[in-house]
């Protein structure tokens, strides 16, 4: 089981879910995943612009962005350190420099799937800086320039952030049940829906074959989706030129399809 998650890619589990918890305002948002640093491997996971920049996410992790926000996901079985926390800090001065932008005008915010209470230490001892859980999971931390966040997205509100929360590999039936409800509303975001489901249903492959003798609706949804035929194909080439084939039609570009898919930029000029 360890070795089948280790082949998980958690990181494009979180682009989907983070597109489904701010679909309501993704005219408002501009996404750039993978975010390229220099000519060298520096890459952010995910930078949320706000257009216009004054606009309020009302969203309970999102009503504190400014007009450029930095995400940093640590997959399930991850830790988020004090080495990863001065490394996005640094990741974040380096974007300003290079994008010219105000550094009070940045965000940061780490998710990760348990409450990193060695940083929250380091950081209220060593920096001074005070944390403060504001609601469930969610920790501000008070004191530099800029807001950063820190997310414990297993703590999140099952009601208000259930692709957040629900992106792990320790799912049970009820909150199988909750992520087909939902699921059901969000058929108008498919392309993310699709890799959304991919991903928890390769994470949780135990709890799945559960619900799938219980019968329950994901099942369908999920067949309906042509998301288990995919599963079934090796390697999941096939999965990622469908997903690919989608997103071109959605109007994303071949850079980002790239990312999200880790096809050569070859195969996907292939699909316009």
């Amino acid at each position: 089981m360890k070795n089948e998650h280790k082949n998980i890619d958690w990181h494009t589990g979180f682009i989907s879910a983070i597109h489904l918890e701010l679909a309501d305002f993704k005219d408002y948002l501009e996404f750039h995943t993978e975010y390229p640093l220099s000519s060298k491997p520096l890459e952010i996971d995910c930078v949320i612009i706000k257009k216009p920049k004054d606009i309020v996410i009302d969203k309970n992790f999102a009503s504190f962005f400014r007009e450029t926000n930095i995400i940093e996901y640590k997959s399930p079985n991850s830790y988020l350190s004090v080495k990863d926390f001065y490394k996005v800090y640094a990741y974040v001065c380096l974007y300003s420099s290079l994008e010219r932008g105000v550094l009070t005008e940045k965000t940061i915010t780490f998710i990760v799937g348990h409450t990193p209470k060695k940083l929250i230490k380091y950081l209220e001892s060593k920096l001074k800086f005070i944390v403060e859980e504001k609601s469930p999971g969610i920790y501000t931390v008070i004191g530099d320039i800029f807001p950063i966040q820190i997310i414990d997205n297993r703590k999140l509100s099952p009601e208000e952030n259930i692709w957040l929360k629900d992106l792990t590999n320790k799912l049970v039936s009820s909150e199988w049940q909750n992520i087909q409800n939902e699921a059901d509303k969000r058929k108008e975001n498919s392309v993310w829906l699709k890799i959304y489901l991919d991903v928890i249903t390769r994470a949780n492959n135990d709890s799945f074959k559960e619900i799938n003798n219980m019968g329950l609706g994901i099942v369908e949804l999920l067949e309906e989706m042509g998301a288990l035929d995919e599963m079934k194909e090796k390697g999941g080439k096939r999965r990622d030129l469908v997903i690919a084939k989608r997103l071109l039609e959605k109007g994303y570009p071949i850079d980002e399809i790239v990312s999200i898919t880790d096809l050569e930029p070859e195969k996907v000029r292939e699909l316009v």
